[in-house]
């Protein structure tokens, strides 16, 4: 997966994505349309959006555990 551009393409309204900010920090957050903006999963209860995300990417699958 490689990092999308907000500048070329937005997630679908609500989803759970991965952003960057331009001071190079990357979230676990989601996309609210109605805002244009993405709010990080840490603050969910402040509803305080990430200020100034240049990139997103949807959230990989997680990895599968081999068993012992």
């Amino acid at each position: 997966m490689n990092w999308i551009s907000v500048k070329d393409e937005l997630p679908e309204d609500r989803t759970s994505v991965l952003s960057l900010s331009v001071h190079n920090i990357v979230n676990s957050s989601r996309y609210v349309r109605e805002d244009i903006s993405f709010y990080p999963y840490a603050h969910l209860t402040n509803e305080v959006p990430i200020g100034e995300v240049t990139h997103w990417m949807p959230i990989p699958e997680r990895p599968k555990l081999s068993k012992p």
